[in-house]
């Protein structure tokens, strides 16, 4: 499966992206973006393939993407109509725009939490209250609040 490189959208003077998307089916593409992804499913089901292993996934699931990691989300449904997605992703590149703030010693145990879970992970169902809360007050935050809450998260 050939892989497309995907360039997130960014807004200027923001070294996060926060992105809600409510759509027909999640999107169907194999691609990857230097962004590491912080994504949770908050409608649809389907399958995640990354790289070469296929994870199911539904409703209030949540991963973690490593960045430059190859996946795509395919929706699947029941009745063979009904694939309606809702997400909300947080897109952060650790190399880029945060990189000398990540670099500070404080950040250590992050960088290392980062690195070790390159290839990424599916998010254990007893975190997801608490991190749900975060992305939740992360998306409705601005400037400096927002980047408070992403390292709360």
């Amino acid at each position: 499966m050939k892989t497309l490189q995907f360039n997130v959208p960014t807004m200027r003077g923001q070294s996060l992206t926060i992105q809600e998307d409510i759509l027909e089916t999640f999107y169907p593409h194999f691609h990857r973006h230097q962004e590491a992804q912080l994504m949770w499913i908050k409608k649809g089901k389907g399958v995640l393939i990354v790289e070469d292993t296929l994870h199911p996934f539904k409703e209030n699931d949540i991963f973690f993407l490593g960045a430059n990691q190859p996946h795509v989300f395919k929706s699947a449904s029941q009745d063979g109509f009904s694939n309606e997605s809702r997400s909300v992703s947080i897109f952060f590149d650790p190399n880029g725009k945060l990189k000398s703030l990540f670099s500070l010693e404080e950040f250590e145990s992050l960088n290392q939490f980062i690195y070790n879970n390159s290839r990424g992970f599916k998010v254990p169902d007893s975190y997801f209250s608490q991190i749900a809360e975060r992305v939740c007050l992360l998306k409705s935050a601005d400037q400096m609040d927002k980047l408070m809450h992403f390292f709360y998260l």
